[in-house]
């Protein structure tokens, strides 16, 4: 080592920068189960009427009711007609198209507040 540095065992990086201690990281893999029966999601539940309390974000929208505790968020181009035939009921975020990153916000934002 040039300077006069001189380590004792490992130094403090390794070539790439890094350090040699890294933070455990599981190999597992979230479980998502099925919400609701059949191909309908929960979508006899109702918008905000309980019983699964799911919701779709959409335009054309009910208010956000108190029963609802989860919402989709579609992709920016809009909802097909056959994911509107089997999502649950659409509930609106808004006046305004939002950006898929930005509706998931917004629907987590507007079911915490619902709360308080």
């Amino acid at each position: 080592m040039s300077g006069g540095a001189s380590w004792r065992g490992k130094p403090p990086c390794n070539p790439n920068g890094r350090g040699y201690r890294r933070s455990p990281r599981s190999s597992r893999s979230p479980t998502v189960g099925r919400t609701g029966g059949g191909n309908r999601a929960g979508a006899d539940a109702g918008v905000g009427s309980g019983g699964g309390g799911l919701a779709r974000a959409d335009l054309d929208g009910a208010p956000l009711g108190a029963g609802v505790t989860a919402v989709f968020v579609g992709p920016e181009g809009g909802w097909s007609e056959h994911e509107r035939a089997v999502l649950p009921p659409a509930v609106a975020l808004g006046p305004h198209v939002l950006r898929a990153e930005t509706a998931a916000i917004v629907a987590g934002v507007l079911l915490v507040a619902r709360h308080r």
